[in-house]
C-alpha cells in the first residue's frame, strides 16, 4: 500500500510576515553589504578622483628625479604630490611613491588650489619639447585642459592666491605675469630687481605676493607690479601657512628659518642636508607639519616645526 505523502504545512499569516520580513532584512543586508565593498573599492582605487575610464592609473616608483615643486592634498592631508621633470608624482603619508597616469612631461611650475584636492596648474615643457604655457587637471593630474600662455611661456616659478583662487602668478624671463581669470588670460604685472627663483601667495590678501631671489625675499603689496626687500640673503623657497598666517618658512642655502610673527623674528630649524632646499609644502591644517625638497632631488618631512626629520627619500644625485 503506498504511503501517503503527508501535505507542506501552511504558515499562517503571522508566520508568513515573519518569513517575509526576514527575507527583506536578509535582502537589505546583502544590498549594504555589497555598497559597502563598491565603496572601498573606489576609495582604494580613485584616491582624488582616480583615472578617468579607460586612463592608466597609478604606476610605483621608487626613485624620481628633478623635483619641481610640492603640495599638500587640502582635502587628503596624507597625499603629498610632487611635481618632477617626468610627471607627477603621488605619495600617500611621504611614501608609497606612485606615478599619476602616464604623462611624462616636464613640469616646471607647479600650483594647487588651496581648498579643492586634486585641482592643479603646472608649466613647463611638453615631452615632444617647446613651451607648455598653462595647463590645469581637475582630476588629480591624469589629464590636462590647455588654458593660457600655449607655446609662448616657461614658467619655472608659479603660485595661486589662497584669498582668491582665480588669480595666479608665473615668472618667465624677468617677469611676473597675473592671471585674475584662473590661468586663462595672463598680463605682464611688473619686473622684479632679481629673477625669482620661487612665488608664494599671501594667504589672506590676494595683493601680496612673495619672491625667493639670490639677493632676498622680496614682497609686492600691489598684485605683482612694485617690489620691495623683505628679508635679507640669498632665498629659494618660502611657504605661509594658510591657517597661521604669521607661520611662514623660508629656505636657504644652509637650510630653513622658522618665523611666528611674520617676519618680525626668525629661528633656524634642524633640518641638516647635504644640498639646497627649493621646495617647501605645508600640511593644509597643522603649521607643524612641513615637506621639504631639495634640488638633489630628496625629500623630508617634519612634524614638529622642523624641531626633527624624517628622511622620505634620499638624494638621487
Amino acid at each position: 500500500m503506498a504511503r501517503r505523502r503527508r501535505p507542506t504545512p501552511v504558515p499562517g499569516p503571522s508566520e508568513a510576515r515573519g518569513l517575509e520580513e526576514a527575507t527583506r532584512k536578509r535582502l537589505l543586508w546583502t544590498v549594504a553589504a555589497l555598497l559597502a565593498v563598491a565603496g572601498l573599492a573606489w576609495f582604494l582605487l580613485a584616491g582624488d578622483g582616480g583615472p578617468p575610464s579607460g586612463e592608466v592609473g597609478y604606476t610605483p616608483v621608487s626613485d624620481f628625479q628633478d623635483v619641481h615643486g610640492l603640495a599638500v592634498d587640502p582635502e587628503r592631508p596624507g597625499l603629498l604630490y610632487i611635481a618632477t621633470h617626468h610627471g607627477l608624482i603621488r605619495a600617500e603619508n611621504g611614501t608609497a611613491f606612485a606615478r599619476v597616469g602616464d604623462l611624462q612631461d616636464d613640469y616646471m611650475g607647479f600650483t594647487a588650489h588651496p581648498t579643492e584636492g586634486g585641482l592643479f596648474w603646472v608649466s613647463g615643457h611638453p615631452i615632444g619639447g617647446g613651451n607648455m604655457g598653462v595647463r590645469k587637471s581637475t582630476d588629480g593630474g591624469f589629464t590636462w585642459q590647455q588654458l593660457g600662455l600655449g607655446g609662448i611661456a616657461d614658467f619655472h616659478a608659479m603660485t595661486i592666491s589662497p584669498a582668491d583662487p582665480d588669480r595666479l602668478w608665473g615668472f618667465f624671463r624677468g617677469e611676473v605675469q597675473r592671471s585674475d581669470d584662473g590661468g586663462r588670460t595672463w598680463t605682464i604685472a611688473g619686473r622684479p630687481p632679481q629673477p625669482v627663483l620661487s612665488l608664494t601667495a599671501h594667504p589672506a590678501d590676494a595683493s601680496t605676493v612673495y619672491g625667493a631671489t639670490q639677493s632676498g625675499l622680496l614682497i609686492s603689496q600691489d598684485g605683482g607690479a612694485s617690489w620691495m626687500a623683505a628679508k635679507e640673503g640669498v632665498h629659494t623657497a618660502l611657504a605661509i601657512h594658510p591657517a597661521s598666517p604669521q607661520t611662514w618658512y623660508a629656505a636657504r642655502p644652509d637650510g630653513i628659518e622658522r618665523t611666528t610673527d611674520g617676519g618680525g623674528s626668525w629661528q633656524r630649524t634642524a633640518l641638516d642636508v647635504a644640498g639646497t632646499v627649493g621646495y617647501l609644502a605645508l600640511h593644509p591644517e597643522d603649521p607643524q607639519t612641513l615637506y621639504a625638497a631639495t634640488y638633489q632631488t630628496g625629500l623630508y618631512r617634519s612634524t614638529d616645526g622642523g624641531v626633527s626629520w624624517a628622511v622620505l627619500k634620499p638624494p638621487s644625485r
